[in-house]
């Protein structure tokens, strides 16, 4: 199934993601996946079911850092790494730039892949899932694995990162 999430398009296999997180198992910490998904909306909740991604059985991590100064409050930071099964068809030009790199995937890059320039102000684009700034891009960060090694490993990675201050 196609989906666009501009400036990224993706061939996304719903049903084979479905079957990844039924014999796999990404989290850390149950408890954070829990107050992430507690503290989704129902258009967050949805845009993962809609890709056959278990919340629950993601990579999240969540940590909380004192301000500086008296009184000052407190940062939580959210990091959440989410796989899928899928295929790029389309990427922002930073990221065409970064994996056509010969020593990171060979000679591997697909010439049909279409890139999109951005301007300026759009350098490193991300993808708002209802107040969730979301990055995809080639798993190879994830894991070492070879799995993730050739450029067409038939998985993606949404990557999340959240900043917001605490009472």
């Amino acid at each position: 199934m196609i989906f666009e999430f501009y400036p990224w398009k993706i061939d996304i296999d719903v049903e084979a993601t479905r079957q990844l997180y039924l014999s796999n198992d990404y989290a850390e910490d149950k408890r954070i996946n829990k107050k992430i998904y507690d503290g989704m909306s129902e258009k967050q909740k949805a845009f993962f079911l809609s890709l056959g991604v278990d919340i629950m059985k993601i990579r999240a991590e969540e940590t909380v850092h004192a301000d500086p100064g008296e009184g000052a409050g407190r940062t939580a930071v959210r990091r959440i790494d989410f796989l899928f099964c899928g295929r790029f068809l389309m990427l922002p030009e930073y990221q065409g730039r970064l994996y056509r790199d010969e020593e990171a995937f060979g000679e591997n890059f697909p010439g049909t892949l279409k890139i999109v320039p951005m301007t300026e102000g759009e350098r490193i684009p991300v993808f708002d899932i209802d107040g969730l700034p979301c990055i995809f891009k080639h798993p190879c960060s994830l894991s070492a694995g070879p799995e993730f090694e050739k450029w067409d490993c038939g998985h993606i990675l949404g990557s999340i990162l959240k900043i917001q201050t605490c009472p």
